[in-house]
């Protein structure tokens, strides 16, 4: 028997459409559930624990590190693979590090209790450039419970001089109170020793934990919003980024958010292959004799393509409509774009804020992801909205659609909305986190 949050997407589609449309993607009304945890059902590979990222690059040099990362469980963890890269982002693109990177990883839970990870039988592997890596299935020395914390070690030490695979810890929560360290050092304490962090608030973390569930994750591909620059405020939830503080206190997310990446270029495949690789992985969960319900992916793209790239309207969602009918195996959910504007006060008041040149256009997008169009895939159930959460529509004083960022606290700083303009401070995205295992309540559906 399924648990009340079965028949969410069901509930949520209020248009009869919609509601069919469900129906016939997953071939009956007991398959429109691919999220809540059911025992017994088969189980797929899926990720399943929070707090990976896609990296980002760090300065070049010869140095070896040793990372400790924090995660949390969103099932229970028998055994897992860890995807561990090396490559990083560089305005969506997967840049090689530069030469071949040794590493060699750990699950370490509870505390202080180590399970080897092995590659093909090897305690270490070396990773090609541009590459990643796979390891052997890790059957762990004790179960993680659901909901539990864990860490992964990894040591990563390069052939010569190359690019560090690392993270900002702006950018994907990189958080000490949590765990979280890295090391410059020749030791390899993968299986022992404390792990002394550098201070530089950053570090490596594997790109993916796989491993057997009932449930689907949360697969976010994006830009910058979606990997949390500008989120800079840590807390117990380690989570980040506009969608996901939202939803990972409930779901293992893959978040695939990579600062700088535009819809045009993630949709041309040789340009996100190492993503495209991994999300491959992903299974399709089994609900029942028979039946099975797509993933879910939340696509963020958009904002880049039209304010630094200069997309027209028609371009950007024909992108769009490109990479939805490149995952005909995930149900897609697209965000609304938040506004960008530049202020004079700090983002104090509305009247100092400029809209951006191009805001007619990001306009015009949204009302396509709320209204539906005629290109649309079956496999886009709706969409989330996230512009009227920071925008100043009329509940913040300002009108609909006004291309300018809400200042219900007429302050400025941190205590903002945006103190870029563009990206979203952890205040307003502290909105977002609630009770419900997905933000439905701010969910609409297309057509």
């Amino acid at each position: 028997m399924s648990n009340a949050s079965d028949n969410h997407l069901l509930a949520l589609c209020t248009n009869q459409a919609i509601q069919q449309r469900l129906l016939t993607l997953n071939g009956g009304e007991l398959a429109v559930t691919p999220i809540p945890i059911v025992r017994g059902r088969p189980a797929s590979l899926q990720s399943v624990a929070n707090r990976c990222f896609v990296p980002a690059g760090g300065p070049t040099n010869t140095n070896a590190f040793m990372n400790r990362r924090a995660h949390y469980a969103r099932d229970f963890i028998p055994w897992c693979q860890l995807v561990i890269p090396n490559w990083t982002n560089v305005a969506g693109a997967e840049t090689g590090s530069g030469g071949a990177l040794t590493v060699g990883a750990s699950i370490e839970y509870p505390a202080g209790n180590f399970t080897q990870v092995t590659f093909g039988g090897a305690t270490a592997f070396t990773i090609p450039n541009g590459g990643q890596v796979v390891s052997d299935p890790c059957t762990l020395s004790t179960v993680i419970p659901a909901n539990a914390r864990f860490w992964t070690r990894f040591y990563q030490h390069p052939a010569g001089s190359q690019t560090n695979i690392l993270s900002p810890g702006a950018w994907a929560g990189w958080n000490t109170q949590l765990g979280d360290a890295q090391e410059q050092t020749l030791t390899d304490k993968t299986m022992s020793g404390t792990v002394v962090d550098r201070a530089a608030g950053a570090g490596a973390a594997p790109l993916a934990i796989l491993g057997p569930s009932s449930r689907a994750c949360v697969v976010i591909i994006g830009d910058s919003r979606q990997i949390g620059l500008g989120d800079s405020v840590t807390d117990i939830s380690g989570d980040y980024g506009e969608l996901q503080r939202a939803i990972g206190g409930s779901f293992a997310v893959l978040n695939l958010g990579c600062s700088g990446d535009t819809a045009a270029f993630f949709a041309v495949p040789s340009q996100s292959a190492n993503k495209r690789a991994l999300i491959a992985l992903i299974g399709t969960p089994t609900i029942g004799p028979g039946l099975v319900a797509p993933g879910i992916m939340v696509c963020g793209y958009g904002i880049n393509d039209l304010v630094s790239g200069g997309a027209t309207p028609a371009t950007l969602i024909a992108n769009l409509v490109t990479i939805y009918n490149q995952f005909p195996n995930f149900s897609l959910y697209q965000t609304t774009l938040t506004c960008v504007a530049t202020s004079t006060d700090g983002f104090a008041t509305l009247v100092n804020q400029t809209t951006d040149p191009h805001d007619a256009n990001r306009q015009n997008v949204n009302n396509q992801f709320r209204q539906g169009y005629a290109t649309m895939p079956a496999n886009v159930l709706g969409y989330i909205e996230q512009a009227n959460l920071y925008e100043s529509t009329p509940q913040f004083g300002g009108t609909a659609g006004s291309g300018k960022w809400a200042v219900p606290n007429g302050v400025s700083g941190l205590l903002a909305y945006t103190s870029d303009g563009v990206h979203q401070n952890t205040l307003p995205l502290l909105r977002q986190v609630g009770p419900l295992p997905f933000p439905f309540l701010r969910i609409g559906n297309l057509g």
